[in-house]
Formats: structure tokens, C-alpha cells, sequence
């Protein structure tokens, strides 16, 4: 097929082409240096190369002109030679060269700019046969800034919400729903592109929020967010609890109970429980089914009942009611409290299986109990109570929210994954509250997204809320890292991708994720040469031909060799593929105003971010330990604003 050269769409074209000029002009000085230096040599020579037709010799000693050629006859002869004894001819010699040379640096960049941009990237020689695909990689920067929107320094961004690249000063943008960010570790998914794209929509008046799982986001924008007054700040820190705004996971179930009834609660209760106990992998689901039911059955006590204080409604009080206590086992606890229920209380459908009679309610309570205490140990529950983060506040004003879960202070996937799955939920019935809209529009930039772990109601939002004003971005590393770290199926996983729609590569690792994402650019016709040679006992023959073939817009393998630093990013839509120059935000304009000048500037942000500050949360909340609760007559249990059925649906 020809040489093959992968290329690099960082580096601007511009400051290549002057360092190419600016060779080929001191080669054209040192040549004409060199002419200068030679000339009356090669004025003799002309002199002696014009002696047949002057009637004379020219070969003199002294490099005098011959007769006739004095510069003082007449005829060609002696105008030559008066060009030649005033300099004229020594200064058009040096035109010419300068004129020469000039003419190969612009025929060499011209042919370099067609390489570069000739919808490839390993520079495989197109035929115009579209037989076999018509794919293109885009790569011109006039096609790019059709494509794109624009953010420049001191001005508003022209549009979009998704940053994908830089095209000299400006900060090139698309408009995304949904859109995956694929880059290995170290790859550069927060320091190329959701740095800038949580600034771009803040710029532009949207909601962010953003799984922050080191951070580092937090301590290089949250300054520069709270400078412009514009949006409220909402910190999640999961990693420091004591400092943390109060996120209590039963305050939706709570507030739905209040205005929908206990169905309302109870749909609001089963995703929270989808979290809290997630599905088996292997082996039977009865135990994590049965404990799911369990804890939507406490949960709805604890929220209904009025026996349990208010104070006391949180998931320590939950997890209290699976203590042993009093000679009484776990099992025992829970049957007893089921049989303390009036008959339309609605936590009684999800309790009444629990029996310490076999049946498997040790192995259920066992389960429920390992699972709870992520969501209720003494650390995190310093947080976990009292809510004060309103989930849906960012569809109603502008809002950037910062969640934390650091893995240096504790496992809480979970009660991310919780965090996360609520959001989802509050946005969109914000959204049908308004029309199908939410009032601001709200980017949910999920970095780190498989550590999050699997979000059931993901798979089915992302294709509902395209015109909610709620955009999804989610940045992993690969499809197996979907399966293997979140828990999806490989099916699912490919769904997801599929679901998410705009694909910006920073880098691929997995070849089973650069093999799906090679298929999605398609192929194009290539020309390809062979050469053939025989040779006989007498004679010997050469030859060559070419063909077209289909080839892949970019394979498998030459994708698992594309980086942002040392390529660009790669950007595919419905549109068409793009290739960007990629820079890392402090070599932009936006660098500068966030402030990281320097690593020092930058370790200087991220500790004063990081350290421990205000403590909001000294003390853990009161917990109701069940004493009392099998008194409870069935006459005072609350009566359900909506029907539950006496067999709870499956999860």
C-alpha cells in the first residue's frame, strides 16, 4: 500500500511551515554566497562556453573580456557581456536561486499539508473509488471551525457544551446530549477536556455536576466558579464527611411519602435498594432479592412509622433494627417487628417472608447487614442525615456540584452509585414538572464513571432524556473496565456506549473496545501497489500493478496507538469523525485564569482544597434502636395514601 506514516494534528501547521521556510531561505543565502564567490570562474566559462560564436577565445588568463565582448560593441554578444562585467548578472543568478529554492519549500509544504489533511491518518493513498466506503477523517481547520463552536479569551463560548480540542487560541467545542469520554489512566480526560467543559458551561449559564472522585476538580475550579458569583456551590464530600454537605439517601423516599404516598416512596426506596444490594453476579439472586425487600420494608417503617422519632428517620436507625439485641437474633428482630404490623401498613408486604423457620431469612438478613454498612458506618454517617443537597436545585438554577469518594478514606462505590441514580431521578421529575424541560440545562459529567459501579435506570434514561435539558458525559477507560469493575454485562456495556452517542478518544487500551469504535468509522478505498520480478535461464522480467481495497478509516491496532499528547483527539459523531489538536489546560487561556501556572501553583490549589477545613458535621445523628416497636397497635399504624399489593414486586 505504500508508506504509511501515522501523523500528529498537535502540532500547528503554521510554525512548521516558517522553520521550513526559514531553512530553505539560508540555504538560498549560503547558495548565493557561494555564487558570488564562483562568479568570475563562471563568467570566464560562459565567456569560453560563447567563444564559437564570437569568432574568438575567451580563455584569458586575466578573465578580460575577448574582443567583441567588451560591453562596448554591439549585438547579443556584447550585451551579455555587459551584463556580465556590471553585475547584473550576478544579481539575476541570485534571484533565480532564491526564486528556486523558495519554489521547493512551497511545493514541499504544499505536498506536506495535503499528507496531513488527506482524511487519514496513517497517510494510506486514497483512490476515488467509493465502492469500498467513503469514510473521512476531518482534519482541515477550516472544515474543524464549521464544525465546532468557538471560545476565545474575554469573550462568551459561540455555542456547544463539550469541549474536544483547541485550533490555535480558541477552545473548540461541540454540542453534545450524550457523549463518552474513552482515555486510559494518565490519559488526560480531566486535564484536556472536563476542566475546560465544566468552565464552558458555567460560562454559558448551565448546571455541572461532576463526579470528582480525587478532587481535583474541585480545587482548580471551585475558586474561579465562586469569583464569578453566577451559580451556587454545592460540595459531596464522601471522603471527608466531617466537612461535607449533608446528603441523606432517605430524604427523597421521605419527601415522596409526604406528597405521593407510601407507592411513591416505595419506587423511590427500590432504587436506592438497587444500590445498597447489588445484583448477584453468580450464584442464586434469592438472598440479594430478599435482602432488597428487606431493606425497602425497614426503610418504609422508619420513614411511616410514628413511633420512630423524626430525628431518628436515617439509615443508622435501619441498620439498628438488624442488631442483635436482648436474646433476640437478627431474624428473629425483623419477624417480630413484621408481626407487630397492622395489616395496610406499607412496609408489612416487604417484611412478612422473614421468618427465623428455615426459608433462608438468616442468609437474607446476612447479606442485608454486610451491604449496609457502607451506608452506615460512624464515618460517613457524620453526613448521612438532615439532607442538604437538593438534587433537582440544578435543573431549577444554575448550580455546580462536587462529588468526592477518594478510595484513600474508605470503599463508598455504593453510596456514589446512590448519589448518582437519585440525581437521575429528581432531574428528570424536575424536568416533568416544567413541561419535559428543565428550566437550566444540566451536564452530568461523570468522570471515572465504572467506579461508580452499574446504574440500572442509566440504561434506560439515557435514551428518554434527550430532550429533558439533561446531558450525560461519561468518562472510562474501556468496555471490559464496564464490565469487570461496574458490573455490566458486555451487551450492556455496549449499550451504554451506543446510548451515549458522541464519542471523544483520547486513547484506547482494550483492543475489543478499539475493534467497536474502528468498526463505527467505517472504510474507505485505498490503492495498493505490488511489484513483481522473474527472471529465466536466459531472461528476466519486472513488473507492477495496482489495486483497490477496503481498508478501516483506522484500525484496531493503529487506534491502540493513538494518545492525545503525542496525536490529538479524536472525536466521533453522527457527522463524521474529526481529528483536533489537544492541549492540556494549562498551555490554554483558561489555564491562566484558573491559575495553574506552575506544578508548585498546582500542588499549592489541590492542598488547600484537600485539607481539612470547616468541620460541619461533629456529631453522628440519634438512632432508634427498636424498643418498643412490637407494641405497636394496629389501629395507630399510618394508613397508605396509595394501594401496595400484598407480594412486593421483583427487583
Amino acid at each position: 500500500m505504500g508508506h504509511q506514516r501515522s501523523k500528529s494534528f498537535n502540532e500547528p501547521f503554521a510554525p512548521r511551515a516558517l522553520r521550513g521556510g526559514t531553512v530553505a531561505l539560508a540555504l538560498a543565502v549560503a547558495a548565493c554566497v557561494a555564487l558570488a564567490c564562483w562568479w568570475p570562474t563562471l563568467r570566464a566559462a560562459v565567456w569560453d562556453a560563447m567563444a564559437p560564436f564570437s569568432g574568438g577565445s575567451a580563455m584569458l588568463a586575466d578573465l578580460e573580456p575577448p574582443q567583441g565582448l567588451d560591453g562596448t560593441g554591439s549585438g547579443p554578444e556584447a550585451a551579455l557581456a555587459a551584463i556580465g562585467l556590471d553585475g547584473t548578472a550576478l544579481a539575476m543568478g541570485c534571484a533565480v536561486t532564491v526564486a528556486a529554492f523558495a519554489a521547493m519549500w512551497g511545493w514541499s509544504e504544499l505536498a506536506a499539508w495535503r499528507s496531513l489533511h488527506d482524511g487519514t491518518w496513517v497517510g494510506g493513498s486514497r483512490s476515488g473509488v467509493r465502492t469500498h466506503g467513503d469514510a473521512w477523517l476531518e482534519s482541515r481547520p477550516s472544515a474543524l471551525r464549521r464544525a465546532t463552536y468557538g471560545w476565545v479569551p474575554g469573550k462568551a463560548p459561540e455555542g456547544g457544551n463539550l469541549v474536544v480540542g483547541e485550533l490555535g487560541s480558541s477552545v473548540r467545542l461541540v454540542d453534545a446530549v450524550h457523549a463518552a469520554l474513552l482515555a486510559g489512566s494518565g490519559g488526560g480526560k480531566s486535564r484536556r477536556v472536563i476542566i475546560e467543559t465544566l468552565c464552558v458551561n458555567m460560562c454559558s449559564g448551565n448546571s455541572v455536576m461532576v463526579n470528582d472522585v480525587k478532587g481535583e476538580l474541585r480545587a482548580f475550579t471551585e475558586a474561579w466558579v465562586r469569583s464569578r458569583g453566577t451559580h451556587d456551590v454545592v460540595a459531596v464530600r464522601f471522603d471527608a464527611p466531617a466537612g461535607s454537605m449533608r446528603f441523606d439517601p432517605l430524604a427523597r423516599a421521605g419527601e415522596a411519602l409526604a406528597s405521593g404516598g407510601a407507592g411513591a416512596a416505595t419506587r423511590e426506596l427500590r432504587e436506592l435498594a438497587r444500590c445498597v444490594v447489588p445484583q448477584a453476579l453468580s450464584g442464586q439472586p434469592f438472598f440479594s432479592d430478599g435482602a432488597r425487600n428487606v431493606f425497602v420494608g425497614l426503610c418504609l417503617f422508619v420513614l411511616s412509622n410514628p413511633v420512630v422519632p423524626d430525628e431518628c428517620r436515617n439509615l443508622r436507625t435501619v441498620q439498628a433494627l438488624l442488631a442483635p439485641t436482648d436474646g433476640s437474633s437478627p431474624v428473629e428482630r425483623v419477624a417480630s417487628l413484621a408481626a407487630s404490623l397492622g395489616p395496610g401498613d406499607p412496609a408489612l408486604p416487604f417484611l412478612a417472608g422473614v421468618s427465623g423457620d428455615g426459608g433462608g431469612g438468616q442468609g437474607i438478613i446476612s447479606t442485608l447487614q454486610n451491604y449496609l454498612v457502607e451506608f452506615a458506618d460512624e464515618d460517613v454517617s457524620l453526613m448521612l442525615h438532615d439532607n442538604e443537597v437538593d438534587l433537582a436545585a440544578a435543573g431549577r438554577r444554575p448550580t455546580v456540584v462536587y462529588v468526592s469518594s477518594s478510595s484513600a478514606t474508605g470503599n463508598r462505590d455504593r453510596l456514589v452509585q446512590a448519589f448518582w441514580s437519585q440525581a437521575l431521578s429528581a432531574l428528570r421529575v424536575e424536568a416533568a414538572v416544567h413541561g419535559g424541560r428543565l428550566p437550566v440545562r444540566t451536564m452530568l459529567l461523570l468522570d471515572e464513571f465504572a467506579a461508580i459501579g452499574k446504574i440500572d435506570r442509566l440504561l434506560r434514561d439515557l435514551g428518554e432524556i434527550r430532550s429533558a435539558g439533561l446531558s450525560v458525559v461519561c468518562a472510562f477507560q474501556s468496555l471490559n473496565q464496564l464490565e469487570s469493575r461496574a458490573g455490566y454485562t458486555k451487551a450492556e456495556a455496549e449499550t451504554v456506549l451506543d446510548l451515549l452517542g458522541d464519542k471523544v478518544i483520547l486513547s484506547v487500551e482494550n483492543v475489543e473496545t478499539a475493534r467497536k469504535l474502528s468498526d463505527s468509522m467505517g472504510t474507505y478505498g485505498a490503492t495498493t501497489r505490488s511489484q513483481s520480478r522473474s527472471r529465466g535461464a536466459n531472461t528476466s522480467s519486472a513488473g507492477s500493478s495496482e489495486s483497490v481495497m477496503r481498508r478501516p478509516l483506522i484500525s484496531p491496532d493503529e487506534l491502540m496507538r493513538w494518545t492525545a499528547k503525542g496525536t490529538g483527539a479524536l472525536v466521533m459523531r453522527g457527522s463524521g469523525t474529526l481529528a483536533l489538536p489537544s492541549r492540556d489546560v494549562t498551555e490554554t487561556f483558561l489555564g491562566r485564569e484558573l491559575g495553574m501556572t506552575s506544578p508548585e501553583a498546582e500542588r499549592a490549589m489541590m492542598e488547600a482544597a484537600l485539607v481539612d477545613g470547616e468541620i460541619r458535621n461533629a456529631e453522628l445523628p440519634p438512632v432508634w434502636d427498636g424498643t418498643g416497636a412490637a407494641a405497636i397497635d394496629a389501629d395507630e399504624a399510618p394508613k397508605a395514601k396509595a394501594s401496595i399489593p400484598s407480594v412486593p414486586v421483583g427487583f
